[in-house]
């Protein structure tokens, strides 16, 4: 228990918590030099598109839009108006800069509306999901959210036996925070569906950048091993009797489960086979060595798509598309038209490993 004076103290303590926050968003939001200039790019090609002259704008300020929302989850309406405000009036001050132009920005500046309603839409799901053993996982892509009208992913998992990441349902969400007219829902739900409908399962693992992300690290920690693999090889490769079950052995993966696995060891011998040409060059290998090396590889890829057909299927997961309304005055969800999409994708069971940049 806290005394009154050890209240008073952690209150303070809790102050300058929330400014250092604040400074740090106002460092990375205000401040920032690739926000100014992304933001400075779509306003001119806006103008430009006034002029008739083709370009989108929409990627550049969709980019600065969603970097706010997940910048500013934990901040008050109070602190994301301040934010909001001191980014505009830089704005102005760097457009003036770069351009020269002064005029009224008044209908050309950064508005918190979206941002907070964005925010509040977070926050209204989140504590629905509190007591659930599920999870929420929210994404931006700012393509998406400029040409598909999809301004955030909403994700939500489970976990099976295995600690694997089950995706149960994907939602393409737009906020709004006033009400919409039959044929703009509609258009949403066009866009929505026509996404939906061109992703395949190849470019669902190019976005995979959860595991992308992992590998990365895995494939930093391990790279001596990766090489000395190729140095071992080109030894003695006719010789020498490759072992993969060996080699993946000696990788310090942990706790990561198979399906992880067998994702990072694919990208380990692409990475072995990308080795290659560079170790042939280096200690002169002729082609019949590089040949029994590049077999060698083979061999490993050969015994990981042998694990990755022992996995179970993972069933497809449902995707909505969903249409919210936010009162700006209650903060609440007043309307969700949530509209199934799922009869119209060609998406394989891989999507089940999707993850998009948070």
């Amino acid at each position: 228990m806290y005394t009154s004076e050890g209240q008073k103290f952690k209150r303070k303590l809790e102050l300058v918590g929330d400014l250092d926050k604040e400074k740090s968003a106002e460092e990375e939001l205000v401040n920032n030099e690739e926000l100014l200039s992304a933001y400075l790019n779509g306003f001119l090609m806006k103008h430009r598109r006034k002029l008739g002259v083709a370009g989108s704008f929409a990627v550049p300020l969709a980019m600065v839009g969603n970097r706010f929302i997940a910048k500013c989850l934990e901040f008050t309406d109070e602190q994301i108006d301040t934010l909001v405000k001191k980014f505009n009036t830089r704005f102005g001050a760097y457009l003036n800069e770069k351009t020269g132009y002064s005029n009224d920005l008044t209908d050309k500046q950064l508005d918190s509306v979206g941002i907070k309603s964005a925010i509040k839409y977070i926050r209204s799901r989140e504590k629905v999901f509190e007591n659930s053993t599920n999870k929420l996982h929210y994404f931006f892509e700012n393509n998406l959210d400029a040409r598909y009208k999809i301004d955030l992913i909403e994700v939500e998992t489970s976990a099976n036996e295995h600690g694997e990441l089950i995706i149960e349902t994907i939602n393409l969400i737009q906020v709004k925070s006033g009400e919409l007219s039959p044929k703009e829902r509609e258009d949403i739900f066009n866009d929505h569906k026509e996404w939906n409908d061109s992703v395949n399962s190849f470019e669902l693992r190019q976005k995979n950048i959860f595991l992308e992300k992992l590998t990365e690290e895995v494939l930093k920690k391990n790279s001596a091993e990766a090489k000395d693999l190729l140095l071992d090889i080109c030894s003695d490769p006719e010789k020498r009797e490759f072992k993969p079950d060996a080699f993946i052995a000696t990788l310090d993966l942990g706790e990561i489960n198979d399906r992880h696995k067998v994702y990072i060891l694919l990208r380990y011998a692409k990475l072995l086979r990308r080795m290659v040409p560079g170790i042939q060059k280096e200690y002169n290998l002729n082609e019949e060595y590089t040949n029994a090396v590049l077999d060698a590889i083979k061999k490993l890829e050969d015994r990981i798509r042998k694990l990755e057909k022992e996995l179970e299927p993972l069933k497809d997961p449902d995707v909505n598309s969903v249409t919210v309304v936010i009162g700006e005055k209650t903060g609440k969800i007043e309307r969700s038209d949530p509209r199934n999409l799922s009869g119209n994708n060609k998406r394989k069971t891989e999507r089940n490993i999707l993850r998009f940049k948070k």
